[in-house]
């Protein structure tokens, strides 16, 4: 029985004119032990034979009244009852709600904050997993290139028909790959490729007729004995995101110029690069500077049907995104500057050509360190810095950094730099390195 009971209880215990015998037998039941009353004497009931017998009166009920301790210990439980009622001053849920806002915030921020942790690193690892392949792909062809030109071979060294030079194979490729600051090319090379499947099905169509003279048009000027041709591979860095797909300060383009397109149709501009001046050093000119992607027919005699120039509506596909910016350039001018022009491994051997860099400026991001790929003009007449044709050594380098990544702001610089050595693979015109 709850409190509000035991008050109406013993109210009733209390009221004036109260019958104790006749309410008495129902609620000692319910109260407490210590406030059980003691029970009245039986009265003999009036019996039929003596009517005249008047009934006892009842006893007083002075006689049932609680004792003092039992009082105190009613008003006590109504006391509290009341206090449980009355409920939390203003001040005291200002001061809750206070107390409740920092921790609740302290717990937000601490949950923030790791959040925004296991989002960098997610992002750093996967930008470095994506350097990491992009500068694996780079490692594989520059194995198999032929040839790489180094830095001052990329722009152009020396006086083209006059002697050993290079032209600058950059000067006879599309301008896409070298409009500054946006464009900056980094490493060109030949390697060998295979030819389109169309084209080896036709050669095996005509195979009778391979040596006639002239052969069939459809594989007139195709290498159908080897199968394969070779092809120029420049990779460059472009800041430019015209149509806002991109995320990343920069990112790698792969050009490629092939004597076939996957078709079997014929590039112009391509010229076989052991008909040129000092072979894939002097591409395109002959030994008299004559631009051969201009001239139909070739030194060997043989006619030129790709004459013209390379096309330049192409869109070289993208190796990789998130690639730093290098130094003066950058995305809606949010370049991070690069660090400062870093140079090549230095080599206390003086048998080998000396490392040059390509580009020779213009990248700290990304850029590559060239042994034997041009000429030496330091004693006054070029001469090739790779006498013997030994295999060209190569130190690649790569920065890439997550700005433009989920949560992070263009303008967040969080880098990582990624280098790897390459040794060609090529055999053309190899010799004894001497002893």
């Amino acid at each position: 029985m709850g409190d509000g009971g035991w008050v109406r209880v013993f109210t009733l215990l209390l009221a004036p004119g109260l019958e104790p015998l006749a309410l008495k037998p129902a609620l000692h039941p319910l109260l407490p032990p210590a406030l059980h009353l003691p029970k009245p004497p039986l009265l003999p009931l009036p019996s039929p034979l003596s009517p005249s017998l008047p009934l006892p009166l009842p006893p007083s009920p002075s006689l049932y009244l609680p004792s003092p301790p039992m009082l105190s210990f009613l008003l006590s439980r109504l006391n509290q009852r009341d206090r449980r009622q009355q409920g939390f001053t203003l001040i005291e849920l200002l001061v809750a709600i206070v107390m409740g806002s920092i921790i609740s915030g302290g717990l937000l921020f601490a949950v923030v904050e790791v959040l925004q942790l296991n989002q960098r690193e997610e992002n750093r690892t996967e930008t470095q997993r994506e350097m990491k392949v992009a500068l694996d792909y780079i490692g594989t062809e520059l194995r198999e290139a032929v040839f790489v030109y180094d830095g001052r071979c990329l722009t152009g060294a020396g006086t083209p028909g006059a002697g050993i030079s290079c032209p600058g194979v950059l000067n006879y490729v599309p301008g896409l790959l070298n409009t500054a600051p946006t464009t900056v090319p980094i490493v060109a090379f030949w390697r060998v490729s295979e030819l389109p499947q169309t084209l080896i099905q036709a050669c095996a169509a005509n195979a009778t007729q391979i040596y006639a003279d002239p052969p069939p048009a459809a594989i007139n000027g195709v290498p159908c004995l080897s199968r394969r041709s070779y092809s120029l591979v420049v990779y460059y860095l472009d800041t430019s995101n015209p149509t806002g797909n991109w995320r990343g300060l920069a990112r790698i383009r792969r050009y490629e110029l092939a004597q076939f397109n996957d078709n079997g149709t014929r590039n112009t501009g391509w010229v076989d690069p052991t008909l040129t001046n000092n072979n894939f050093l002097g591409w395109p000119l002959d030994s008299r500077g004559n631009n051969l992607q201009n001239q139909n027919t070739l030194p060997d005699g043989s006619t030129n049907l790709a004459v013209g120039v390379p096309s330049t509506t192409v869109n070289p596909p993208v190796l990789t995104d998130f690639v730093d910016a290098p130094t003066g350039s950058g995305q809606a001018n949010n370049a991070i500057a690069g660090t400062t022009t870093t140079g090549c491994p230095a080599d206390p051997s003086t048998r080998l050509p000396p490392f040059v860099r390509s580009p020779t400026m213009g990248s700290t991001s990304f850029y590559a360190c060239v042994r034997g790929g041009g000429i030496d003009t330091s004693g006054g007449a070029g001469i090739p810095n790779n006498p013997g044709g030994r295999n060209q050594e190569i130190s690649l380098f790569i920065r890439g950094n997550t700005a433009g990544r989920p949560g992070v702001r263009l303008t967040s610089r969080q880098t990582f730099e990624l280098e790897t050595r390459i040794l060609t693979r090529g055999s053309y015109e190899k010799k004894p390195a001497p002893q």
